[in-house]
C-alpha cells in the first residue's frame, strides 16, 4: 500500500477550498520550511505531498458532479484563490441533506437533484477508511492483530482486530448509550490493556513470537494467540471475579484443534488455579510475572478443580 493520507471531504465549502489549495501550494515544501498553520511539514514520516484527496460530498447543485478542483471555486465559495489546482480526478458526489437547509441558506444554495450517494460504499471503494487505519499504525496510535490461520480445521474470519494504543483513549472514544453496560466497556478496556503488554513483550522478542487472535465463522473467539519459537499460547481475558464453565469454552475449542498449545485464562479474581487443564490466573499476577527477558508464566503446581 502506498504511504498516502487519503482524505474525503464532507462539504466543499470555503474551508475545504483553503485546504485543497494549501496542499497544492505547499506540496513541494522542504522539511525545514515554515508553513503558516502547520507545526511540521513532515509528521511521523508523512509529508504534505502525501495528502491525497480521494472522495468529496456536497449538496449544492453548483458543486455536485464536478471535479473537486472545480467545485472549490464554485459559488457561493468566496475563498481567495491561492493557486491553480490541477484536475484531481475526484468527483463531488451528492451528500446527505440531514435536517434540510435553513431559511437563509435556501436563498444561496439550490439542492442538487437525485438521491444521496452511497457514502459508505464510496469510502470503501476509494480505500479512504483503510488508509486512516494505516496512518494510525504508522503513528503508533493503533494496531491490528491478524487472525491465526495455521493448519485451520474450521472456517475462520479474515478480518483483523483493531486496538488503540491506550486503554484510556478507547474508553474516551467508545460510544456510550442506554444499552451499553459498564461491564462490557470495562471488559473491552481490560482486553486492550492485556494487548498492550503482550504486544510490547512480543515486539521486544523480535521475530520469534507473533501475536494473533482466533475467531471462527460461527463466532467462537480466543482473544490472543502467541505463536513462535518455543511459544504457542492461547489467552482469553475475562472481566469477571469468578470463572464460569462457559468462560473456558473458547479455549477448549482452540485446544481441541491445536492440542500443542498451552491455554491460559486471565480474570479479575485473586486466586491462580488449574481448571480442566487450563491455567487460570489473576490479571494483576500475570502482568507482574510478564517480563521481556522471560517466557510467559507457566502452569505451576496449583490445586486443580473441574467444572
Amino acid at each position: 500500500m502506498s504511504k498516502k493520507v487519503r482524505v474525503a471531504i464532507i462539504g466543499v465549502g470555503n474551508c475545504a477550498s483553503s485546504l485543497v489549495q494549501g496542499v497544492e501550494f505547499y506540496r513541494n515544501a522542504s522539511e525545514g520550511q515554515k508553513v503558516p498553520g502547520l507545526m511540521h511539514v513532515n509528521l511521523g514520516g508523512y509529508h504534505i505531498s502525501d495528502v491525497e484527496f480521494s472522495a468529496a460530498f456536497d449538496i449544492n447543485i453548483t458543486k455536485v458532479g464536478k471535479d473537486l478542483s472545480e467545485a472549490i471555486l464554485a459559488e457561493p465559495n468566496c475563498t481567495v484563490k491561492l493557486c491553480d489546482v490541477p484536475n484531481l480526478g475526484v468527483k463531488v458526489n451528492r451528500g446527505m441533506t440531514h435536517d434540510g437547509l435553513g431559511k437563509y441558506l435556501k436563498e444561496v444554495i439550490q439542492k442538487a437533484p437525485g438521491p444521496t450517494s452511497d457514502i459508505v460504499g464510496i469510502l470503501k471503494e476509494t480505500k479512504t477508511d483503510e488508509g486512516y487505519i494505516s496512518i494510525l499504525e504508522d503513528l503508533l496510535l493503533a494496531s491490528r492483530v491478524p487472525v491465526f490461520k495455521r493448519r485451520a480445521k474450521r472456517a475462520v474470519t479474515g478480518h483483523p482486530k483493531f486496538y488503540y494504543f491506550d486503554t484510556g483513549v478507547f474508553r474516551s472514544l467508545r460510544p456510550k448509550g442506554p444499552l451499553d453496560r459498564l461491564e462490557e466497556i470495562n471488559g473491552a478496556a481490560l482486553e486492550g490493556l492485556i494487548f498492550q503488554h503482550l504486544k510490547a513483550w512480543s515486539d521486544y522478542r523480535g521475530q520469534d513470537v507473533k501475536l494473533y487472535y482466533w475467531r471462527t465463522r460461527s463466532g467462537t473467539e480466543v482473544d490472543f494467540i502467541l505463536y513462535g519459537t518455543g511459544c504457542f499460547r492461547a489467552i482469553e481475558v475475562k472481566n469477571t471475579a469468578e470463572i464460569r464453565s462457559g468462560d473456558l469454552k473458547p479455549l477448549k475449542s482452540f485446544r481441541d484443534d491445536y492440542p500443542e498449545c498451552m491455554p491460559l485464562m486471565l480474570y479479575r479474581g485473586t486466586s491462580s488455579m488449574v481448571i480442566d487443564g487450563i491455567l487460570c490466573m489473576p490479571v494483576y499476577r500475570f502482568l507482574q510475572e510478564l517480563h521481556p527477558d522471560k517466557g510467559l508464566p507457566q502452569r505451576h503446581s496449583l490445586s486443580a478443580s473441574s467444572f
